[in-house]
């Protein structure tokens, strides 16, 4: 049985305000670009950012490998970090961090943390 499994992928950064405008242009660019069913999260109170990154569904640990890589460069860039969780309609669970100061991501252990095969 293929479970689908809701995960988000956000910054975390103390100057979001100040990293926001060009990682959420990036973003919207890779998702149209790109097929893999990611989608822009952009939650913003005014013109103040809460929430930015990518909500995506997936089946397989493959489906983690391009937008990992992609988010990875733009924490490089911009110096933040992410953080990678789950959700089911509207309990997020945080499970690992990765980017600027947290380091490169492992593809295979995040899919363990999921439960992804």
């Amino acid at each position: 049985m293929n479970v689908m499994f809701n995960i988000f992928i956000q910054v975390e950064s103390d100057d979001l305000q100040g990293v926001g405008a060009p990682i959420a242009s990036a973003i919207s660019a890779w998702v149209e670009e790109k097929d893999t069913g990611a989608h822009l999260m952009d939650e913003r109170d005014g013109e103040l950012y809460a929430a930015l990154g990518i909500n995506i569904q997936v089946r397989k640990t493959a489906g983690l490998k391009e937008p990992l890589r992609f988010l990875f460069s733009l924490a490089k860039e911009h110096k933040c970090d992410f953080v990678l969780g789950v959700y089911d309609g509207e309990t997020k669970e945080d499970l690992c961090y990765f980017g600027h100061e947290e380091g490169k991501p492992d593809v295979f252990e995040i899919a363990n943390y999921v439960g992804l095969q």
